[in-house]
């Protein structure tokens, strides 16, 4: 059962989905959607504020409601990013053309 709402429907069969990325970290990885987009999912890194910023400004205020904090300041994008450096949390993220499609953290 696929979950409802989401793009795996456009994700290409097992055998061509995964390919490494090579310097971009351990957990790096390339999807092609089935219409030929390239996405890598990789973690995020120190020069993607702009980019996470961005990306959280696109969402709609209904979605945004769901968030523990306020992305649309700067300041806390910002923190979101720097709290990685005590490796309490992991974050990924999903990027189409250097943009930032999605995000993702896990928080130990």
């Amino acid at each position: 059962m696929r979950p409802v709402g989401t793009y795996f429907e456009d994700i290409e069969r097992p055998g061509s989905v995964y390919k490494p990325s090579k310097g971009v970290g351990d957990l790096a990885s390339t999807i092609n959607l089935k219409d030929g987009t390239e996405v890598i999912i990789r973690p995020m890194r120190l020069d993607d504020t702009e980019r996470s910023f961005d990306f959280f400004q696109a969402l709609t205020p209904a979605d945004r409601a769901y968030l523990r904090v306020d992305v649309t300041r700067r300041g806390f994008v910002e923190q979101r990013i720097r709290s990685m450096a005590t490796g309490n949390v992991k974050r990924l993220v999903a990027v189409i053309r250097d943009q930032i499609v999605a995000d993702g953290a896990l928080e130990i």
